[in-house]
């Protein structure tokens, strides 16, 4: 007999309520990743969770907590890798090689992160804006103290502001994972990140 039409979704397992929020904005992410920000409804969350509708509501107050939390915990993920990269005890040269990497391995495990930013960056309406240029500047600003903390003849022939070059890094890191996301073959990604870190750091 054919599984019915209006055959529910298995109940999700127990959690205790950190973990349900987790999952519950971890579904976000995903639903994000499909719909876009605009289109991201609650009940679409909570179909990917495998929950109810109510249980949203019960964790979060409405649907704009819901995506600011989404978008937060995106924010939180790539300030980790940034993070994780710059605090290495390697030359500024390796740490911004290293980060695009990081990023490029981050975009091919889990793609929707990756997704989500870039709608959050074209959304600029309203608290969305502010909000994403706080989120960015909290990756350049880690980016940009490297530089900062580095003596100018340890910087691999770099010549640009600190600030300068975190912008740059950024929206080349950016571009990289569009290449990536539209399938474009490795060895033309890895040619356009050499070309990048050949640009900025000439004695690399």
């Amino acid at each position: 007999m054919p599984p019915s039409a209006t055959a529910r979704r298995p109940r999700a397992p127990r959690l205790s309520p950190e973990a349900r929020r987790a999952s519950l904005i971890e579904a976000g992410i995903h639903v994000v990743a499909r719909r876009g920000l605009s289109g991201a409804r609650p009940v679409d969350v909570a179909e990917e969770a495998g929950v109810s509708e109510a249980t949203i509501y019960a964790y979060f107050e409405n649907r704009d907590e819901l995506i600011n939390a989404v978008l937060d915990e995106v924010g939180r993920h790539f300030l980790a890798i940034t993070t994780a990269v710059f605090e290495r005890n390697v030359a500024l040269p390796e740490r911004y090689a290293d980060v695009f990497d990081a990023i490029a391995a981050s975009a091919a495990r889990d793609p929707d992160h990756a997704r989500v930013w870039f709608d959050w960056a074209s959304a600029m309406r309203g608290e969305l804006g502010p909000r994403f240029l706080e989120a960015q500047s909290g990756l350049t600003e880690i980016m940009a103290s490297a530089v900062r903390s580095t003596p100018k003849n340890e910087r691999g022939g770099l010549e640009l502001h600190p600030d300068d070059v975190a912008h740059l890094v950024l929206g080349a890191g950016e571009m990289m994972v569009r290449l990536q996301l539209a399938g474009k073959k490795p060895r033309d990604i890895r040619r356009f990140v050499r070309s990048t870190l050949g640009a900025l750091f000439p004695e690399r």
